[in-house]
């Protein structure tokens, strides 16, 4: 290999650094709500702020949209998605299928894993008492990516893990007072702990029905500003 190539290729590798770091920041700003469903991602803009190419942050918008952060629209460019009610339904339809699959592991959760999901719990509690809603959506979401996590599958994780970007993006756009979910949560847990099979899929059922029924009346209600 010649020295132009290996330059070259060292570039590529730095660039693509820089892009998924880039990805990484605009997920987490996304998330977070500083960057509202339906907002521009300029490429012009984020090379000046970010101080890089624009082929770079052409990558790093690439993996966004693949991930279903971000939408591609000829013409426009990209901006950070806004679901549709219709879509936040199937998310959720998808969200149910993987987490009723904890239901194998009812009543056989060793002590580390209780200890795991019950120190999820204390701090969402924590996070309510003070009134920090952004920390409760946050550990919510943590609590129930460690229920999907109780099968032990890396696959599932893996679509999870994508599928939750797209929860967090339905919530972002609604963040208000701290909502009763750890509650819920804390009882789906002593469920599953008892190994009550039927109980904690009639109140996960619920669970995610009220969740889904709440994210989309919000669509519905100020399709402007809902994800």
């Amino acid at each position: 290999m010649g020295a132009v190539q290996q330059t070259m290729s060292g570039f590529t590798i730095d660039r693509r650094g820089a892009a998924s770091l880039i990805a990484e920041e605009l997920r987490r700003r996304i998330i977070e709500g500083d960057l509202a469903p339906g907002a521009p991602l300029r490429e012009s803009e984020l090379a000046t702020a970010f101080d890089v190419a624009r082929n770079t942050v052409r990558e790093s918008l690439r993996l966004l949209t693949q991930e279903g952060i971000a939408v591609h629209e000829p013409h426009k460019g990209v901006s950070v998605r806004r679901l549709t009610p219709s879509e936040v339904r199937d998310i959720y339809a998808l969200r149910g299928l993987l987490e009723r699959g904890a239901l194998a592991r009812a009543g056989q959760l060793t002590e580390e894993e209780v200890e795991r999901l019950t120190s999820i719990l204390g701090r969402a509690d924590a996070a309510v008492q003070q009134n920090d809603a952004k920390a409760v959506q946050q550990l919510n979401a943590e609590f129930h990516r460690q229920l999907v996590a109780l099968l032990g599958n890396q696959r599932l994780d893996q679509l999870f893990d994508q599928l939750l970007g797209e929860i967090r993006l339905i919530l972002t756009g609604f963040i208000g007072s701290p909502q009763p979910w750890p509650q819920r949560n804390r009882q789906l847990l002593q469920l599953l702990v008892d190994g009550d099979k039927r109980k904690f899929e009639r109140e996960l059922e619920r669970y995610l029905q009220d969740s889904c029924d709440d994210a989309v009346a919000r669509c519905e209600t100020d399709p402007g500003q809902a994800p």
